[in-house]
């Protein structure tokens, strides 16, 4: 929601009683609740679930009691960006409100530099209410051994906030490590890597020979899901219904 607020800000006109577009007010909702995971010491727990699974009911009739599930620097870091970003987003509207935020993004991030190795708090009991969101049996990706995509989105977030060079400095030594080892570690942008939305960030915010490097190694992932979209029954039929070439350009 603070994207497609960054990316098309005239579509959200500010609206009572927050004084604040209303996506700003709907996304709001969320990240202080995210605030609200955040240990003393910075670090983020992981999630926050039932003990068992819910019948299937609708969500206001599952009552039982909600736990909080050990702490992990992969989700610490996702906080540490996310608080990042949403401090230069509502700076316009709420100074206090943006500084809250960025101290939280500090304070989570002075607990990664203590931690600099993946760490994740998980006991086998964890999941049986919700599920794992880590490495497992189903969810394989290279991302999910490593927690340095997640420390690449956090530092270039809170570069593009404070525009202190220690976090670009990581960001480029963060990338160097994490798409030395594969071209592959870039991907869509969810919650398994989202590396790519810091890289996104630095490529519009950097003037420097790193943007031509990001540049073109985000090409050549949009190439890859172009040509494997290329034999797609769905890609032909939305071709032949607006009149596209097959072929990619």
């Amino acid at each position: 929601m603070l994207e497609a607020y960054r990316q098309a800000p005239d579509l959200y006109p500010i609206q009572e009683p927050n004084k604040m577009p209303i996506i700003l007010s709907e996304a709001l909702y969320g990240i202080e609740w995210m605030e609200k995971m955040q240990r003393q010491d910075g670090a983020v727990y992981r999630k926050l679930s039932g003990a068992a699974w819910p019948a299937k009911i609708p969500p206001w009739l599952d009552s039982q009691v909600r736990y909080v599930y050990g702490v992990s620097t992969s989700d610490t870091a996702k906080f540490v960006a996310t608080m990042a970003f949403a401090a230069r987003t509502y700076q316009p509207f709420d100074k206090a409100l943006a500084e809250r935020f960025l101290k939280a993004s500090s304070l989570a991030w002075a607990y990664l530099e203590s931690q600099p190795e993946q760490y994740i708090d998980w006991q086998k009991e964890d999941d049986t209410g919700s599920g794992p969101y880590i490495l497992n049996q189903y969810d394989k990706e290279e991302s999910l051994a490593t927690d340095l995509d997640d420390r690449l989105w956090a530092a270039a977030e809170l570069y593009v906030t404070t525009r202190d060079a220690k976090y670009l400095d990581f960001s480029q030594q963060a990338y160097d490590d994490l798409v030395g080892q594969s071209i592959d570690m870039l991907d869509f942008f969810e919650w398994k890597n989202p590396a790519v939305m810091g890289v996104w960030h630095l490529i519009l915010t950097l003037d420097s020979p790193f943007i031509d490097t990001m540049k073109s190694d985000l090409r050549a992932v949009a190439n890859r899901y172009a040509k494997l979209a290329e034999p797609s029954p769905f890609l032909l039929l939305t071709n032949a219904l607006y009149g596209v070439p097959t072929k990619w350009c």
